[in-house]
């Protein structure tokens, strides 16, 4: 399994409050390599992170990039910001999904969260039952 296949499936088991409840709408990454295209979408949905690669209609924002680059914000190597300038990602339609996005990346290796150990363990309650219960709810 390769570092995009660990961090989707990471992401999709993540336990977070890192996305505020009200952003909600849906990322496709077209990732290029070898003259292929993996595509994986990412749904934020009352502040919970559903991972596919299903198609699941038509994406809030479609994020086009070669897999190295993702890889490497994946690990922390490369910033997502940072890749935007560079023209190593394209993006169309709502932007701000993918900033939100960019708070589920990792920093550069070796860095470490400043606040004190209690703050960084804080986590919203029994997310996993939020999870099931955002599944199955329409849209505000």
């Amino acid at each position: 399994m390769g570092a995009t296949e660990a961090f989707f499936e990471e992401l999709g088991q993540r336990e977070t409050g890192e996305v505020p409840s009200y952003v909600t709408g849906t990322i496709r990454f077209d990732l290029h390599h070898d003259e292929e295209v993996d595509a994986w979408n990412v749904t934020f949905k009352r502040g919970i992170v559903f991972v596919s690669r299903h198609v699941c209609g038509e994406p809030d924002c479609v994020v086009i990039t070669d897999r190295g680059t993702f890889e490497g914000m994946t690990t922390g190597q490369i910033n997502a910001a940072g890749a935007v300038l560079r023209n190593e990602i394209v993006f169309t339609g709502q932007l701000t999904l993918f900033l939100y996005f960019q708070r589920l990346l990792p920093g550069p290796p070796g860095s470490h969260d400043p606040r004190p150990p209690r703050v960084r363990e804080l986590r919203p309650p029994a997310v996993a039952e939020l999870r099931t219960a955002a599944a199955g709810r329409p849209n505000r």
